[in-house]
């Protein structure tokens, strides 16, 4: 049983102005005497009269009257002082569109005369990151609109004792009546008038709650019941509505404008299963609905982004181990925690971390062609999220090898580009065979990363997914994807799944609907060389519990199967601890769940060659590391060559003046000094060999993990690990004789990059990006923005953005190229990021370059990426000319 609370965070948001036209008063009056007349002929022929309820927006939309009846119910989370993974808040924190002039209506069972409240906060204004929204009132300014005590706004407005209280089941079934009190039979709300179009906050405050609490536990649980849910639950809302209306009159609801950034919900006890559903918009338009097919989680959150979880800042596609239910630190290795003892990793992992929320969670169906389609892309229009998606496209498509053209040398890899418009990421597979492109084929390589619009180039080391050099031979087969609408659909600390799913729904788009995706539960090394988990098997060794069976598709597996079961194995409990042997699969753990649109053209052909003599070294490290934790990275030694290396010798070389210097999975007999003085590492023993045969690596004792690395960070500045290995034979390709890797010392990363085509045809559309970011650990301060398109004598003559962060503008000035940015915020969260698309028409000729450029106040750990540059060459249209000769003479008769 979890007494032991999980807690997280919530949502953030985005705003915009934007106008809507109504006609629902036209000819009401007489629609009133026709429907008068009409109910006295209905009363005197037929009673009772049957109500339809009316369809508001709350947990009656997550709980129907057709909810399975196996199902129970989770309550809007009120636990703000805990968040998951950091930045997942359980506060409960929702948004809702409103035009000028338009009511928000809102119930709460919390709310009561004399404890519980409704806070809206009207815009603009910032409600904090998304997913972490500033909770105490403190931070986030005092309310616009409460229940209880109402508005300084211009009203009329509705509150005060016997307003705004959700009393049962029957009342949150019925909805609320108008925002007048006048009209309908369900609960009586209170109502808001919406003074300014916009995206407003709402906080539910819990029955006994405070919104400035700080303490470790909420009081009274959820019961998870659905039709009498335990009202005095301190530590969520069970019902709750926000609803809005055209006028204080109406009974019509707009559904569609209520969202969120992040469900955090809380059922109080296991064996409780969830079957409600939600609906996700990525930032490029794709639509999608989630459904839950039992999920048996406790309390847990639901989010949605479009890189998962990262790996040194690139896309992990695998699961997360967490040190407690809240997932405070990463963890790694093979055996982990005991029942009963305190909450701690094994092996913190860093370089691991957590995207924060970008798409809205909507709690009604978004389909384009659905009831709710209008109220929906009224929404998406204020926060800058295109209706119709746009369709990925690859081209350009090519590879350069270490000899030449597409040949490549044995084991040492080579370099993919292409272009791209309108994606996400990649994916490349190299196939062995030429028809099985399986990306979770030991056999085969598989790439992946992010990609935006403009060119690309990937390094690829000649390995296979097992880690062992593609062999000799070709051509081998390789295809590049481009991915758009990636959505990953993270389950934070969901102990059970005993009916597999959620089932996902792809809404628009090619090929629509959809509901493939794609899940990878195996254990893994991480690019800096920690194990979490059996590599390739599983992610917790030591559990007993039921885990997902088959661990992984990476092919596409049909969500509405009931695929990607795990359950409670006898015995098993919920304990809040990493990887147990006593607890339930899901519980301390991140799951990750993606799926994606992509395109993929015809695959194209690289070979590889021999080579007699090729010592090669590897070493991979983290980016960025705060001060004083361990930073970790994974290092090789080996021969790539047909023919043996003798005389060989290894360096590795860190920065003087380290503390913590530690070398791991050596082979056995191999010992080593670390000079301080000079940074260097001496090797001693017999046991890293003299020679190398044919193909042969240095091995460590457990053959399957790389050697590693580690040391503990400095106060400030960056370490640089150097690895050299030469032989006394000539080597026929040097280059990958030495290897380094920087890692910048500092809590705070800002940064920028650029993605445009490297060509473009006079004339043509160019379509490009741009990205403002922070990969640090903790948030910058104090954030400056700046862009450049084009140069003097050469600025485009207008630039249009096609994608926008929500709630930013962007200006284009063709007299000096620059941007002008309204809305960015001057706080950046670890792993927020503003993403923006552009277009142009290319010039006649030259060169547009497009130029970046972000700053903090805050010390940040690595200033070389506060610039980026891209730039475009256009190529002119060449002249065509026909010319026409008449013959010499003229045949008779001819004209």
């Amino acid at each position: 049983m979890k007494r032991i609370i999980d807690q997280q965070e919530c949502p953030c948001c985005r705003r915009r102005k934007d106008e809507w036209d109504a006609t629902y008063m036209r000819g009401r009056a007489s629609l009133i005497l026709v429907r008068l007349l009409l109910i006295s002929i209905l009363f005197a022929l037929v009673s009772p009269v049957t109500v339809t309820p009316v369809y508001a927006e709350g947990s009656r939309t997550l709980y129907p009257a057709g909810y399975n009846a196996a199902g129970f119910r989770a309550d809007l989370d009120f636990q703000p002082e805990q968040s998951y993974i950091g930045k997942l808040r359980r506060s409960g924190f929702l948004y809702v569109y409103a035009q000028a002039g338009e009511y928000i209506v809102l119930g709460s069972s919390s709310k009561t005369n004399t404890t519980g409240d409704v806070n809206v906060y009207k815009p603009p204004q910032s409600f904090g990151n998304a997913g972490n929204e500033s909770y105490y009132e403190g931070n986030l300014g005092t309310p616009n609109f409460t229940c209880q005590n109402g508005s300084t706004d211009t009203g009329p407005h509705y509150f005060g004792n016997g307003k705004g209280t959700i009393a049962d089941r029957t009342n949150e079934l019925a909805g609320p009546k108008s925002a007048n009190n006048v009209n309908g039979t369900g609960f009586t709300p209170c109502a808001y008038r919406a003074p300014v179009s916009g995206v407003y906050g709402v906080l539910f405050r819990v029955t006994g709650g405070n919104s400035s609490s700080s303490s470790s536990s909420c009081g009274t649980n959820p019961n998870g019941s659905v039709t009498a849910p335990n009202i005095g639950d301190t530590c969520g809302v069970p019902l709750w509505d926000v609803t809005v209306r055209a006028d204080a009159a109406s009974t019509t609801d707009l559904n569609g404008r209520l969202f969120t950034y992040s469900f955090t919900g809380y059922t109080g006890g296991n064996s409780r299963s969830i079957y409600s559903s939600l609906y996700y918009i990525t930032l490029d338009g794709y639509r999608y609905k989630q459904e839950m097919k039992g999920l048996d989680p406790n309390g847990y959150a639901l989010y949605a982004n479009s890189l998962g979880f990262l790996d040194n800042n690139q896309p992990l596609y695998k699961d997360l181990r967490g040190s407690n239910q809240n997932l405070v630190a990463i963890c790694g290795g093979s055996l982990n925690g005991t029942a009963g003892t305190p909450a701690t990793c094994a092996q913190p992992v860093s370089g691991l971390a957590t995207q924060v929320p970008e798409y809205p969670i909507f709690f009604s169906d978004v389909s384009p062609s659905g009831a709710n389609a209008t109220e929906v892309n009224r929404v998406l229009a204020a926060l800058s999220i295109p209706v119709v998606p746009p369709s990925p496209t690859v081209s350009n498509v090519g590879f350069s090898g270490t000899k030449t053209g597409t040949i490549t040398y044995l084991g040492t890899g080579g370099t993919f580009t292409f272009d791209t418009t309108d994606t996400i990421t990649y994916q490349i597979v190299i196939s062995r065979n030429g028809t099985d492109f399986s990306p979770d084929n030991n056999l085969n390589r598989t790439l992946t990363g992010i990609a935006a619009s403009g060119s690309h180039t990937v390094a690829w080391n000649g390995k296979d997914n097992a880690n062992a050099n593609f062999p000799v031979g070709g051509p081998y087969s390789f295809k590049v994807s481009g991915r758009a609408g990636e959505v990953h659909f993270p389950i934070i600390d969901a102990e059970n799944n005993v009916n597999g799913g959620p089932a996902v729904t792809r809404l628009n788009g090619a090929g629509f609907p959809s509901t493939t995706v794609y899940y990878d539960d195996r254990g893994y090394n991480t690019s800096s060389g920690v194990a979490v988990g059996a590599l390739n098997g599983l992610l917790s060794p030591n559990e007993t519990a039921l885990q997902p069976s088959p661990a992984y598709n990476l092919v596409g597996v049909d969500s509405s199967t009931g695929y990607r079961t795990w359950g409670v194995a006898s015995g098993t409990s919920n304990t809040n601890i990493d990887s147990t042997s006593t607890n339930a699969w899901g519980d301390a753990k991140a799951l990750n769940l993606w799926t994606y649109y992509a395109s993929t053209p015809a695959p194209q052909n690289l070979t590889i060659e021999s080579v007699i003599i090729d010592a090669a070294t590897t070493v991979t490290g983290q980016n960025t590391a705060t001060a004083a934790s361990t930073v970790t990275g994974a290092f090789t030694f080996a021969n790539n060559g047909t023919g043996t290396a003798h005389g060989l010798t290894y360096t590795f070389t860190l920065n003087s003046g380290l503390s913590g210097v530690t070398l791991n999975n050596l082979p056995s007999g191999t010992a080593y000094s670390y000079n301080s003085s000079t940074g260097a590492v001496t090797f001693t023993g017999t046991a890293l060999p003299t020679s190398l045969t044919p193909g042969q690596a240095v091995l460590g004792v457990a053959p399957t993990l790389p050697m590693t690395y580690s040391y503990t960070a400095p106060v400030s500045g960056s370490v640089t690990v150097t690895t050299h290995i030469s032989t006394t034979d000539t080597d026929n390709y040097p280059t990958n004789n030495n290897a380094s890797v920087t890692t910048f010392i500092g809590a705070i990363d800002v940064l920028t990059t650029v993605s445009v085509p490297s060509s473009a045809a006079a004339g043509s559309s160019v379509s490009g990006t741009f990205n403002f970011g922070n990969y640090g650990a903790s948030t910058a301060i104090g954030v400056t923005y700046a862009a450049t398109i084009g140069s003097s004598g050469n600025y485009p003559n207008s630039v249009a953005f096609t994608t926008l962060p929500s709630g930013v503008t962007a200006v284009y000035s063709a007299v000096n190229g620059q941007v002008t940015f309204t809305g960015l915020p001057v706080t950046l969260a670890s792993t927020e990021n503003f993403n923006f698309s552009f277009t142009y028409t290319a010039p006649a000729s030259g060169t547009v370059p497009v130029s970046t450029t972000v700053t903090t106040s805050s010390s940040d750990a690595n200033s070389a990426n506060n610039v980026a540059v891209g730039s475009t060459t256009v190529t002119p249209v060449a002249d065509v000319t026909t010319t026409v000769t008449a013959p010499a003479t003229a045949a008779a008769g001819s004209g």
